[in-house]
């Protein structure tokens, strides 16, 4: 083309490219609720690649955990006037197959490969990362052919309800009751690391350095895995630096969001 745009009776000259329709999720809730999608041009995206097409790619999400069982558990919980056993049932997201979790770690309420969310925050970012798409049901995920590694490094009230009932402590524990312990999610990391995850995504942070967390940090990209943070949503409160995202300017591998 650019050749036989040099001929004096050529006008112009170009490729005649073979564009293809643009590909938008049959999930109802895509086209309501997720304008931030399209914000990013994700259509376009998945015309390149198609959710992580390849379905290798794990991502850990390091976070209050991803419900890995169909299973009700007992607790113990003060009910206002006394301590009694509680049947508390548990799924997994129906829109995020079973088979697509993969090595689920809990590092911080009972431990082990069994993996709870009670707090809903875990879910709702993994859904955003790898939920089913083109499925028809509720929204598109952005990997949608990715794994989710369910890595559980943080409480909320209901953990610290349990265990406190547990241990025969009387009443309810405060409403903002919980937290991520720095210790746990650089445990969490660093499992995350070792286990096979490519991409770990940590939706959390606060105040304060912490070198705990920096050496995670640098480990995980040395082990080859890309680590996304969040720097907070406090733009309306002086946008304060938080960490671990803080890190991310110093260490090739992690981005700040």
């Amino acid at each position: 083309a650019a050749q036989l745009s040099t001929q004096p009776e050529v006008e112009y000259a170009e490729p005649n490219y073979l564009y293809h329709v643009t590909r938008t999720p049959t999930d109802p809730g895509f086209s309501t609720r997720q304008w931030n999608f399209t914000a990013l041009d994700l259509p376009s995206a998945w015309d390149i690649n198609d959710g992580a097409k390849n379905g290798n790619i794990i991502a850990a999400v390091v976070d209050t955990g991803v419900t890995t069982v169909n299973q009700s558990f007992t607790f113990r919980t003060w009910n206002g006037t006394a301590i009694q056993n509680v049947v508390v049932p548990f799924a997994v997201n129906p829109d995020l197959a079973a088979s697509r979790l993969v090595s689920p770690q809990d590092f911080a309420f009972g431990g082990g490969a069994v993996v709870m969310d009670m707090v809903e925050h875990g879910t709702h970012v993994s859904s955003t990362i790898a939920e089913d798409t083109n499925n028809g049901t509720a929204e598109a995920g952005i990997a949608y052919n990715a794994k989710i590694m369910p890595v559980k490094v943080c409480v909320g009230f209901w953990e610290v309800q349990f265990t406190l009932s547990a241990n025969g402590t009387r009443g309810f524990a405060p409403l903002d009751s919980g937290g991520c312990p720095n210790a746990t999610i650089a445990q969490g990391i660093r499992y995350a690391a070792d286990n096979g995850a490519k991409v770990i995504n940590l939706s959390l942070g606060g105040a304060g350095a912490a070198t705990t967390l920096q050496d995670a940090l640098t480990y995980a990209v040395g082990k080859g895995a890309f680590v996304a943070i969040a720097m907070g949503n406090e733009f309306e409160e002086g946008n304060p630096v938080e960490y671990p995202a803080a890190y991310a300017a110093t260490i090739d591998g992690v981005m700040s969001v």
